[in-house]
């Protein structure tokens, strides 16, 4: 089975951080899926990319927060 994500190293994004629209890059990424110990069903899943601003990795964001581009992250707010 092949993690398809929804950024890649490297790519462009706007979010919001510090109350303000910034334009960062994704530096890292991480994945992890789990069965739960409880009841050995449920599967988590758990997809996190942490954002460079000014060279400075600043936080991870899951993908819903991040954006291609300002327009889509001013429609979002």
């Amino acid at each position: 089975m092949e993690k398809e994500f929804v950024f890649n190293i490297g790519d462009v994004v706007w979010l919001m951080h510090d109350n303000a629209a910034v334009c960062g890059s994704i530096a890292k990424m991480f994945y992890v899926k789990n069965v739960s110990c409880v009841d050995f069903e449920t599967i988590s899943t758990n997809e996190k990319y942490y954002v460079s601003v000014n060279g400075k990795i600043v936080d991870s964001f899951d993908a819903k927060k991040l954006f291609r581009t300002k327009e889509e992250l001013l429609k979002s707010l």
